[in-house]
């Protein structure tokens, strides 16, 4: 019963935080407080994705393409004044983890 009603409970919130940040974007906030913002919602949908690992370099693995998804969210999300920064980021091939941006 707890198993059942635990996972439908983490499901619409899962839901609904990625619906958040699904239409996030930077717009009156700064570059900070917009990756600040991402970032509380990325940390309450790791509280809430429950995954069992049999093996550690999948886990490895799916946090690697965790953090690039993130990172192309942060950077999608960025207000069209900051193209530029975007591009050379793209063109560099130098995407690194967000914070470092």
């Amino acid at each position: 019963m707890k198993e059942t009603y635990s996972n439908i409970d983490n499901t619409s919130a899962i839901f609904e935080i990625k619906s958040l940040l699904h239409d996030m974007r930077q717009g009156e906030k700064s570059v900070t407080e917009f990756f600040i913002t991402l970032s509380r919602y990325w940390q309450q949908l790791d509280t809430y994705e429950e995954i069992e690992w049999k093996c550690p370099d999948d886990k490895k693995k799916y946090r690697e393409l965790v953090e690039k998804d993130r990172i192309y969210k942060f950077l999608l999300g960025l207000n069209r004044d900051l193209d530029e920064v975007r591009r050379r980021k793209f063109m560099l091939g130098n995407i690194a983890p967000a914070p470092y941006i």
